[in-house]
């Protein structure tokens, strides 16, 4: 753990945060730690978060994806990314 490292990693989590109202900051925060491997949340210089915010940060994106995929309609062609051939 680095004093740089916190820093660093505070000031993008900022970032991260700033579309969010002030009301859910806590909340996000707490998602995006739980997305961090052990390795890279102990070298951030965060606290561990429960397994069951883990799980529940993990089903939440795992239901986005699934609506995403089975629900939302196709994007009209104007917003389309354009796809380039490897």
């Amino acid at each position: 753990f680095s004093r740089t490292n916190k820093r660093v990693s505070d000031a993008t989590i900022a970032l991260f945060l700033s579309p969010f109202p002030k009301l859910l900051h806590p909340i996000v925060f707490k998602a995006i730690v739980a997305l961090m491997d052990d390795r890279l949340r102990d070298a951030m210089g965060y606290e561990p978060v429960s397994p069951l915010t883990k799980a529940i940060v993990r089903a939440a994106l795992s239901f986005r994806a699934f609506l995403l995929r089975h629900a939302a309609l196709p994007r009209p062609e104007w917003l389309k990314v354009a796809r380039t051939p490897e």
